[in-house]
């Protein structure tokens, strides 16, 4: 199980980041557009907090590049996640309302290792 597996799931959206390969991935522009308008300032909000994380690290002369996991619960029930890993960001979108937060950590470790 890994990536190939949960780019089959249904109703998320992804954003991965190296920093070390200065590399990004992310879902196609057409599947990231139909993410709803209250999943979208949940994940700026969430992007604006893990910045400031790095910042303060870099501010506190520690590990810049600590681990770092973020779920949120949006308005429209989404669930919005920052996963900081070894110089790697991950930022998911899980807007199937149903969900719970197992299933959303479970994603994005699947995410993650594959």
């Amino acid at each position: 199980m890994g990536r190939r597996e949960c780019l089959s799931c249904e109703g998320y959206r992804y954003l991965l980041v190296d920093d070390d390969r200065n590399t990004s991935r992310a879902s196609p522009p057409v599947k990231a557009s139909t993410l709803t308008k209250e999943s979208l300032l949940a994940m700026s909000k969430l992007r604006e907090e893990v910045d400031l994380e790095k910042r303060r690290g870099k501010l506190d002369s520690t590990d810049h590049k600590k681990n770092l996991e973020i779920c949120i619960r949006a308005k429209n029930n989404a669930w919005v996640i920052a996963h900081t890993m070894r110089g790697k960001e991950l930022y998911m979108v899980l807007e199937k309302a149903n969900e719970t937060l197992l299933y959303a950590s479970d994603a994005v470790e699947k995410f993650s290792n594959g």
